[in-house]
């Protein structure tokens, strides 16, 4: 079989030494190219360096995507079933084992089809520049594509070398296409890079042995597509009213799409959405709407940012009363005792972020420090007592993994938020505050929950965040009879930081969101305290240091 390598410190040695290379490879037909890739995917605004390679079988519908040197193993088939199907293997750590490689399966439905993945984005739209420029110490010829909407523009950069015709970098300033995350900058860095056919069926099947199950604990329903390559499929784009108002919207969060398709169908969503925000604002509701950077995602798409369940059975609404002692408003974040907004990206993981922002306020209120705690060390210890890590989990599962290991680790000494599930290694962390227990608050009393949210600090508490008039948020008190109070109907952790009572007179929750401060107001939104709205007061719990 015929093959094209490209290894940097390899290529720099032939071609200082004159060695002749091959014909290069045809741009044009790069993106149809079967290959095997090694690259870095940096998200500068993030801290975030994922060490990726890449299997590709264009012409059998195959791919296998391995984060982190294969601690996290993606694979798509197009030729299983009629919807194809995707398994992935992740380290679990539970009661019994340690770091143990256990695959999941998820089949591809008519609505969800599993489909191939790629580090290659569309190149049709993108134009050479005339002269070769220099980059990572390699002559390269340099292909982009840009847009200027008002006085910004964004722009692509895919560096390719000029000697091979094969991918160096690739330079996202914009919407970040390959992962399907929010607006960020994103970088590429090619490693190595192998023109061949990756057929060895072993690649696309679980090690022998292995056997693909459902999803641990309560989040056996609650999947998550998750090989972070994916290119969608869209369609023609619509009226001229809608598309200056998305002109406007790419403008503002740095949004690009790489093909006419992926266009067209973030218009189509963005059409829709922005029909749904301007009908609800005309409504003159306690909140208003607005679009953010959610506004070009489908309703599926904004679900997988959604991760948590509840396994209480014990909810029953008790209304709240006045209280003398209690305080009119409480805001946590006027202390120190609540850390700074966070983005959990494309994994279900906002309990963990709940948990870990719970322990931090306790914390504070013990030692008057503000200490991030680990979310990622969470995710990736307490498989044993039913958490999914990306896939969901609750927060009171955290706690017993917190208990059983004596600690929680800090953020700083284990390890940056990685948005995928790690290895389990608190050993070689710093040790964090240990607790000696958590706080179920009575399911569904108002009472209880203000009071210990007034009196303990920062409470870990689950939503219904289902709803599309809770992802435009963007200020005012959020009340909305649709959205649900039973513990069947949270799906979403956040942390309540405090409560008050706005000028209209509708009482209050400050609840602290994880999906970047592009949302609502800040990365806040203030809920109705109105007959448990949402399911605020259903499933609270505070840890005890």
């Amino acid at each position: 079989m015929m093959m094209k390598v490209v290894s940097f410190s390899a290529l720099l040695v032939a071609v200082f030494a004159g060695c002749a290379l091959a014909a290069p490879l045809s741009f044009d037909n790069l993106k149809k190219t079967s290959y095997i890739a090694e690259a870095v995917i940096s998200l500068p605004y993030a801290a975030i360096s994922e060490p990726v390679k890449v299997y590709y079988d264009a012409g059998a519908g195959r791919s296998r995507v391995e984060y982190y040197h294969g601690m996290d193993v993606y694979v798509m088939r197009e030729d299983v079933g009629k919807h194809g199907y995707q398994f992935q293997i992740n380290p679990v750590t539970d009661n019994e084992r340690t770091n143990v490689m256990t695959c999941f399966g998820i089949n591809g439905t008519k609505d969800d089809p599993i489909t191939v993945q790629s580090l290659i984005p569309d190149l049709s739209k993108y134009e050479k520049a005339t002269n070769p420029v220099m980059y990572r110490g390699l002559f390269c010829d340099l292909y982009t594509y840009s847009y200027l909407v008002g006085a910004k523009s964004n722009t692509y950069s895919f560096y390719v070398n000029r000697a091979t015709g094969l991918p160096v970098g690739f330079e996202m300033r914009g919407y970040d296409d390959l992962l399907g995350s929010h607006y960020d900058e994103y970088d590429i860095y090619f490693y190595d890079f192998i023109v061949t056919v990756p057929s060895n069926i072993s690649l696309y099947e679980p090690p022998k042995g292995m056997s693909c199950g459902d999803f641990p604990g309560p989040g056996v329903a609650v999947h998550h597509h998750r090989g972070g390559l994916h290119m969608h499929e869209d369609y023609e784009a619509a009226e001229k009213e809608v598309g200056a108002a998305f002109d406007s919207f790419k403008a503002q969060h740095g949004r690009m799409y790489e093909t006419e398709q992926e266009h067209a169908k973030r218009l189509n969503n963005f059409r829709h959405n922005k029909k749904f925000v301007d009908a609800m604002n005309r409504r003159n509701l306690t909140y208003t709407l607005a679009l953010n950077h959610l506004a070009d995602l489908h309703d599926e798409e904004r679900a997988q940012m959604r991760g948590t369940f509840s396994s209480r059975t014990d909810y029953a609404y008790v209304a709240e009363t006045p209280s003398p002692v209690r305080s009119a408003a409480r805001d946590w974040r006027t202390t120190g005792a609540v850390t700074g907004v966070k983005d959990q990206g494309i994994c279900g993981s906002c309990w963990s972020f709940g948990a870990a922002q719970a322990i931090e306020g306790q914390y504070f209120l013990a030692t008057n420090r503000t200490v991030p705690m680990s979310q990622q060390a969470l995710m990736d210890c307490s498989w044993g007592f039913g958490n999914n890590a990306c896939d969901g989990g609750e927060a009171f599962r955290a706690y017993e993994w917190v208990l059983q290991n004596g600690y929680i680790p800090t953020e700083a000494s284990y390890g940056p938020y990685l948005m995928a599930d790690g290895y389990c290694h608190p050993e070689k962390a710093d040790k964090g505050p240990g607790i000696k227990g958590y706080v179920n608050i009575t399911s569904g009393d108002m009472n209880k929950v203000l009071d210990m949210l007034d009196n303990d600090g920062p409470l870990a508490v689950a939503i219904d965040a289902s709803l599309k008039s809770f992802s435009f948020y963007s200020s005012g008190v959020y009340y909305d009879s649709d959205c649900g109070n039973t513990p069947d109907d949270l799906d979403h952790a956040v942390l309540a930081v405090g409560f008050g009572t706005s000028v209209d007179g509708e009482d209050y929750w400050i609840i602290k969101n994880s999906w970047s401060t592009n949302y609502g107001d800040r990365g806040y939104v203030r809920m109705s305290r109105r007959n448990n709205n949402c399911g605020v007061a259903t499933d609270a719990h505070i840890p005890l240091l």
